[in-house]
């Protein structure tokens, strides 16, 4: 018997490349990847995934916009603020995190209520 794993919607949008992506999500959009396996640090193959992200961020080096989906096997926990997006790049915006099937299609009222708090100083990730 394996271990069964969670769904996600899986997709990323830069400057609306996708449309079906963008939040809010299109609902005729329909690739939500089921029994997610992700790569584990320091260990062969993949394992399943524990729970869905949804991160929305501008990038502050090209202004560029970026939407991605995907299936992570540790909480990234939800916030908002600016943080490192791959090597060379900085974004601002929120990475929301949840842990049951098809949770990181929507959620946009909980992001405009992240980003209600970012002027009071209540959500914030320091960069590192």
């Amino acid at each position: 018997m394996g271990m069964s794993s969670i769904d996600c919607y899986t997709c990323s949008s830069m400057n609306n490349t996708d449309p079906h992506c963008e939040d809010p999500m299109s609902p005729a959009y329909k690739k939500l990847k089921e029994n997610c396996k992700v790569p584990k640090v320091n260990h062969i193959g993949t394992f399943p995934a524990n729970f869905c992200v949804k991160m929305i961020g501008t990038s502050l080096k090209s202004g560029e916009s970026l939407v991605i989906r995907t299936c992570v096997f540790e909480d990234m926990n939800s916030q908002c603020g600016t943080f490192h997006f791959q090597k060379n790049d900085t974004l601002s915006g929120c990475i929301l995190t949840c842990n049951y099937d098809g949770c990181n299609g929507g959620h946009r009222t909980l992001y405009v209520q992240l980003l209600l708090l970012l002027p009071l100083g209540l959500v914030f990730k320091p960069l590192i």
